[in-house]
Parts: structure tokens; sequence; C-alpha cells
């Protein structure tokens, strides 16, 4: 099949705008990891690279990359790429997504993608939690807030949850708006963190859970959907004046409450009408209960360890899925796969074009003014092995950046 895959920070999505390179190392590596496994199954790809990004074409195997210089030009790329082609693919977060799904439907290209109907009901966090809680899965006590209703107000509302809470915005993607508030003091900073870095005139403060953060792969057709892995998360939930960031993961999570999470996973997908190919859902493990937190109609972060350590081609099953309604019939999981964003700081041209060739460097830095990430990844028999690894490659990729004095000692599995 001749394939089109977009993944919208690194394909043109910011042109003309910063790029925000934390999240710019997961889509890349997501961008790169996807269209590998398309080329494995034997398809052809074209995909949009942000003109910014060129230096890194030459790590995605696509037949045609189209280079996209400015946010005004994106629609007409999309819709030029897209000509003659059978299917199509978008990695975005949920409120770019429908959008950019039209697009490919208005020109009569089958999407791979979950409908927009079915996007847009799980994108609305505070409906989709309602949903989820009627179905009587578990999930954070939840209130939807106007963010413009006063901080007393809102703190009332906080406090009458019991600290610490959550504040995050209604939608979005990422950890972008969402700070943990421990007192009646933070309240008004945490009003402003979700204003400024998300928007929106509404957003959710949840009562704190306590427990591992994972999610479920899951391959989803119209009739079934089938948990893949369970996948730990190492997310930084950080107070309003610090950054709350998603830093990594391994693949497959050894926990008692599996069972239960796949059963939540599969339970809120089913809830949905039209979730279908790959579809995360982030769960949190507690005492003895799997919590639902949101349900993703989307590729995830955790795909680039899936693939590493299922006995089947991934992106295939999404095509079988969505053409065909078949399900994954063998989830056979075999190693562990750990991953984890690298920060890199005062990053010099030459290094840059470096770290391209390194082994287990799926997301390069890139050079474009100030910091920026890299994304890597290691396999093991293990964890721990997975783990030893993934330091091994953190402690290359410093040392080619900054020389033979630096190391990855500040890694923390």
């Amino acid at each position: 099949m001749n394939l089109f895959v977009y993944e919208h920070i690194s394909s043109g999505g910011f042109a003309g705008e910063p790029i925000p390179t934390s999240i710019l190392s997961e889509g890349f590596a997501m961008l790169r990891t996807l269209i590998e496994d398309l080329k494995a199954a034997g398809h052809s790809v074209t995909a949009l690279l942000d003109l910014r990004l060129k230096p890194l074409a030459s790590l995605l195997r696509a037949e045609q990359i189209i280079l996209v210089k400015s946010k005004e030009e994106l629609r007409g790329a999309i819709v030029k790429a897209l000509e003659g082609l059978d299917a199509a693919y978008i990695i975005a977060p949920e409120d770019a997504l429908p959008s950019l799904i039209e697009i490919v439907e208005d020109k009569g290209v089958m999407s791979l993608n979950c409908t927009s109907e079915a996007i847009k009901a799980v994108s609305n966090k505070a409906k989709a939690y309602l949903e989820l809680r009627r179905a009587g899965l578990n999930v954070p006590e939840t209130i939807e807030v106007n963010i413009d209703e006063s901080p007393a107000k809102i703190g009332q509302m906080a406090r009458s949850l019991g600290f610490p809470v959550v504040f995050k915005p209604l939608s979005g993607a990422s950890c972008a708006g969402l700070s943990i508030v421990k007192a009646l003091n933070q309240v008004s900073s945490a009003i402003r963190k979700v204003r400024n870095e998300a928007g929106g005139e509404r957003f959710l403060i949840q009562k704190f859970i306590r427990g591992v953060n994972a999610s479920v792969s899951l391959i989803a057709t119209d009739k079934k959907a089938t948990p893949i892995t369970l996948n730990m998360q190492r997310i930084r939930l950080s107070p309003p004046s610090l950054e709350s960031l998603y830093e990594g993961g391994m693949v497959p999570l050894e926990h008692p409450l599996k069972n239960e999470a796949f059963k939540a996973a599969e339970e809120a997908v089913s809830i949905f009408n039209g979730l279908r190919g790959y579809v995360g859902v982030d769960i949190i493990l507690a005492g003895d209960r799997a919590y639902v937190m949101e349900v993703n109609p989307r590729l995830t972060t955790s795909y680039v360890g899936l693939r590493r350590v299922v006995g089947f081609n991934p992106a295939q099953s999404i095509i079988n899925a969505v053409f065909c309604g078949e399900s994954p019939s063998i989830c056979e999981v075999r190693g562990f796969s750990a991953f984890q964003k690298v920060k890199i700081q005062n990053l010099r041209r030459k290094a840059s074009i470096d770290v391209y060739g390194m082994e287990n460097v799926l997301t390069p830095p890139i050079e474009l003014g100030g910091f920026t990430y890299a994304f890597i990844e290691a396999y093991g028999s293990t964890p721990h092995s997975a783990l030893n690894k993934l330091y091994r490659v953190r402690k290359g990729l410093m040392q080619r950046i900054y020389g033979e004095g630096s190391s990855g000692e500040d890694f923390r599995a």
C-alpha cells in the first residue's frame, strides 16, 4: 500500500513558530519508528517534515519527504502528499487531530486513525470521565472549573476534594498546564499555569491518587479492543512553579494488577464508538485498583517500546484492525524496552551532526536555539539489563556531545 504518515510537531504543525523540543523528541521518535515498521511490512511511505528539521530527513526511511516552510502552506502540502495514496495515519494531539483527519477524508483517502467523532468524545476529559464513571470504572474524583472563576472559589473546590489535588487542562496532550497542588497558596499560580500553557475556558481539578503511573496499549476494531502491553510511565508531576514532564518509560511493566489494568482499559475503549487501530489508556495502579485517567485516541510514545517486545508488526496490526477488522491473535511479549528523554544544553551544530548515526538514539538533538532534547531507547532481556543499556546509551550520547569527561551519571532509573 501507498501510505501517508504525519506527526504534528515534526511535520510542520509548528512551522513559523518555536518548536517545543521536549515534545518534538517524542513525536519524531514515533514518526521514525512507525515509518520503519510500515516499511518492514512492505508499504511505501510519504511523510512531511518541518524545513528546520531537514537534517533529520536522512533518518526517515520514507520514499518521499515533503518539506514544509510555513503553517500557511501546511494544508496544501498535506493535500498534495495525499494524491494517489491508499491510506494515511496522523499522529497529533487531540485538539488538532480531528481537523487533520478531515483533510484526509475529504481527499477520499482511508484514515487509519480513530474516527473524528470518537476523538472528540474522549478529548473532552470532563465528559469522558462522566462516561467512564457511569460504566462503573475507577476514576479519580473530578471537578470541572471555569478558569475565570475567582481563585478563592476554585480554592474551595480544591479543598473539598482534599489536598493534594491535580490541576489539568480540559483537553490537550503531554503535560502542558499540569500541576500538583498541595495547599491553598498554590491555587492562583496553578490557575495561571493552566491559562498560560494550555488555554481554554475550563479545566479540571482531580483528587491526587498516589500509585504507579502506567498505560495500556491496545489494538482495537469496531467489535473488540485487544490489550497488548502494560507500560510503565515516568512522569514528573511538579508544583505550579515548575514544569511537569513526561520523561520516558518501560515496556512492559510487570505488576500484580496487570489483569485489572487490561480489563479496565478494554472496558474504557469499548465505551466510545469509533475507537480503532492503536489506542492508549493511561492508568494509575494504586492499592488493589486500576484507575482510568485518560483515553488517548492516537499513537502514544509507548509505541517505541512496544514494537521492540511484541512478536508481530504493530504498524501492520493497525492496518489490519482498520481495514479488515482483525485483532492480533498472539500477544506474547519478550524482553523489555526502556526509553527516555535526554535534555541537552549548549548543543554545538557539529555535535548535533555527530550523533545522527548513533544506535538507539531515535531522536538526535537538533540545534534550534536554547536547550533541546534527544530521545533514546534500549532493549534488554530483563528490566535491569534494559536500564543498564539505556544508561550506557545516554553516557555515550553525552560523551559524543560534550567530550570524554561527560557521562550519564545523573540518569535515574
